[in-house]
């Protein structure tokens, strides 16, 4: 496809570059990704493709906003839903998780993609200033580590599991808030926003392509807050 060939508009052309590299970063991993080499793939000239972005590390955070953080948002619409659930994590969890992994399966090429560079991802972050630099100006609500502190700390998944407790369908020793921050842990398929990629990945953390430990995961969750009349 030649560039005189193609009429995008303006922002279909973007989403179309953003997918382009996305592809090829899989592929070549983002250090054997080139500008030249997204030109070429995307059918446009290296100028027109620095129209758009000014160099490839640009690029690839504008890819994080797309894909990662509008999953953010709507792993966050989709906890609230559990204020009208009924209070029962073996009934409940399953319904919220498999509405999360089809969202994530959506886009499993990106969070393949941070698993396979998590370390140039980090040394990227970290000479740009952190996820918080990059994105001050492109969220207009909240900061991207913001909103992962918001999903973190989501407190009407917290209100959810005091419900279950109080429904007498969580054990005793367990405390609604822990439940909720170990719900997200197993929702989240990486650790991709531990202080900036700094942290050791977690291997008990399952891929995007890991379904059925994702679903173990999730059992041993139920079955685990569930009292002994439960089980």
């Amino acid at each position: 496809m030649s560039e005189d060939g193609s009429k995008l508009k303006k922002e279909q052309r973007q989403e179309s570059i953003l997918d382009t590299a996305l592809e090829l970063m899989c592929t070549k991993g983002i250090n054997g990704t080139t500008m030249r080499g997204i030109a070429k793939a995307e059918g446009i000239s290296e100028t027109l493709l620095y129209r758009f972005f000014k160099n490839k590390n640009e690029l690839l955070f504008a890819l994080f906003e797309a894909k990662i953080v509008n999953i953010a948002y709507t792993i966050q619409e989709l906890i609230e839903t559990t204020k009208g659930m009924i209070p029962d994590p073996v009934e409940t969890l399953p319904l919220i998780s498999k509405l999360v992994q089809k969202r994530i399966d959506k886009n499993h090429k990106i969070f393949n993609l941070i698993l396979k560079e998590r370390k140039a991802l980090r040394a990227i972050i970290e000479k740009e200033g952190g996820f918080q630099m990059i994105f001050k100006d492109k969220i207009k609500t909240h900061t991207f580590m913001g909103l992962m502190k918001d999903i973190a700390n989501n407190k009407s998944l917290t209100n959810y599991f005091q419900r279950c407790k109080d429904a007498g369908n969580l054990r005793d020793d367990l405390e609604p808030v822990h439940c909720a921050n170990l719900f997200i842990k197993i929702l989240w398929p990486t650790p991709i926003f531990d202080n900036n990629f700094t942290q050791p990945i977690n291997p008990m953390l399952p891929d995007a392509h890991s379904q059925k430990a994702f679903e173990t995961n999730m059992k041993i969750l139920m079955y685990g807050l569930a009292p002994d009349k439960k089980h």
